[in-house]
């Protein structure tokens, strides 16, 4: 009943821009997570279908992430997949729950159907990056998905570099994963604390993606 009101406005809105009397409103259950949560919200904020606002990549990125407690809920309510193929995914998902089965095909499903398969291909292509650490098929508008998620520095000293995106906390500690060889600079391990970026060393004489350990990056962008 709260939702009542944009309801009304907005069929008023339609039938005064459009002369359509044929609008209608639909409204259905709160989605909810299985935490007692409101559907909707991720750690950096609120989803949006705006690409501008909340990229095809993250919105791919909430639904892999999604809990085995959601996921079924998620893909009959968010999907137009009917219910024997859900039934089928479940089943193939329960058989081995690490693999994300069902959560990949309700990353596939929704991604799609907001943002199309160009951004489908795009979300898949930067989570192959970012998962492999290799970013040479990555294009210039890719790089700049990575620049919506990853931390973001100018710097082109290495050891500060590490400090201001959040990879090491002091220079001491910088100096010291590298020489345990445990940052890399697109994909190519780092053994020199002396180290300063320049342009040959970025995709698209501007991009740099640094890497410590596994999972952690940051991202330089060159002036």
């Amino acid at each position: 009943s709260d939702q009542w009101g944009n309801i009304t406005t907005g069929l008023e809105l339609i039938r005064k821009t459009h002369q359509e009397s044929q609008a209608l409103g639909l409204s259905s259950p709160l989605l909810m997570k299985s935490d007692g949560t409101k559907f909707g919200k991720s750690e950096s904020g609120t989803l949006w279908l705006d690409d501008t606002l909340t990229s095809a990549y993250q919105l791919y990125q909430y639904f892999l992430n999604a809990s085995d407690a959601d996921v079924l809920n998620y893909l009959n309510m968010l999907t137009l997949l009917t219910n024997e193929d859900i039934h089928t995914i479940m089943e193939k998902h329960q058989q081995a729950p690490h693999e994300r089965h069902a959560q990949k095909t309700l990353a596939k499903e929704v991604v799609s159907m907001v943002h199309g398969e160009k951004g489908l291909m795009q979300a898949e292509k930067v989570t192959r990056a970012l998962f492999s650490g290799s970013f040479d098929d990555l294009s210039e508008a890719d790089f700049l998905v990575l620049k919506q998620v990853l931390d973001v520095s100018e710097i082109t000293d290495i050891m500060e570099a590490l400090i201001a995106l959040g990879l090491a906390a002091s220079k001491r500690e910088a100096r010291e994963f590298i020489s345990n060889q445990a940052i890399s600079m697109n994909g190519v391990k780092l053994t020199d604390p002396e180290y300063q970026f320049t342009a040959k060393d970025a995709f698209y004489d501007r991009f740099i993606v640094l890497r410590r350990g596994k999972k952690k990056y940051g991202l330089i962008i060159l002036n």
